[in-house]
């Protein structure tokens, strides 16, 4: 999250860990948003990515409602989604930059009512003490199941935020990108979980952007990386760095 915040490599900014915070002298995407006018809010559900560890800087609004894995029996997190959803009332005739963090899928493997039991059998949550260089699961299909179910529950929020921008009539007018911070493993490599290596089920994420003017619609083959958020965001908006009251922006590495 720190390499797309300030398209910068982890030997850069050091922020490794997960308690290592942004250094406050990098100038974040919301930043460079914030001084060309934008409207900028931050809504995560991740409680490493929280304003005490600088990833607010730039952000007019941010807010963490990270209870996802303390209170997994209360559904859908409809609290979150609300006040997205209202954020983007208030904002919708704006230019606004709007992060939008779901922690889901990830472990402890288990998606609220009613995406439970869609694909798995067994009860409960699974890998909710999974050591990441675990050589065994119990049941690793078990677990692909209840992660998979977790993906059809955040494919419904998102579905559900894209409908919000439709209510509004402006899903036009908005460029929309999907991606994840990392992957999970199953075994794969004798690891599970993530956080611990580079092979290609933590670092081949989905990454889409929706089609602007500028754009040619399609697939890219070649690899893409986090860093180049933070430089593509720029070039279709037309945000010029040199034209903004900043301090010296740091070099970004992203295309």
């Amino acid at each position: 999250m720190a390499s797309l915040f300030t398209s910068t490599l982890p030997t850069h900014h050091g922020t490794i860990y997960n308690e290592h915070a942004l250094p406050e002298h990098y100038v974040t995407l919301a930043e460079v948003f914030q001084s060309a006018g934008y409207e900028t809010a931050g809504f995560g559900e991740n409680p490493i990515i929280r304003a005490d560890f600088n990833f607010d800087q730039g952000f007019e609004e941010y807010e963490t409602q990270s209870n996802r894995h303390s209170s997994r029996s209360n559904g859908p997190n409809d609290g979150f989604d609300r006040a997205v959803r209202n954020w983007l009332g208030e904002h919708a005739h704006q230019e606004f930059l709007l992060l939008v963090h779901y922690v889901d899928p990830h472990s402890p493997y288990w998606a609220p009512e009613p995406f439970r039991g869609r694909f798995s059998t067994a009860p409960g949550p699974t890998g909710q003490d999974l050591d990441v260089l675990s050589s065994s699961l119990d049941d690793v299909d078990e677990a692909i199941a209840k992660y998979d179910e977790e993906i059809l529950y955040i494919d419904q929020r998102f579905g559900g935020l894209l409908a919000r921008l439709s209510e509004l009539g402006i899903q036009d007018d908005t460029i929309v990108l999907l991606l994840s911070d990392h992957g999970e493993a199953f075994g794969e490599h004798g690891q599970f979980h993530h956080s611990h290596s580079v092979y290609s089920e933590l670092i081949n994420i989905p990454f889409m952007i929706s089609p602007t003017p500028q754009m040619q619609g399609g697939r890219r083959t070649e690899p893409v990386q986090h860093v180049d958020v933070f430089p593509t965001l720029i070039d279709l908006t037309g945000v010029s760095l040199s034209a903004l009251d900043l301090d010296e922006v740091q070099e970004l590495v992203g295309e």
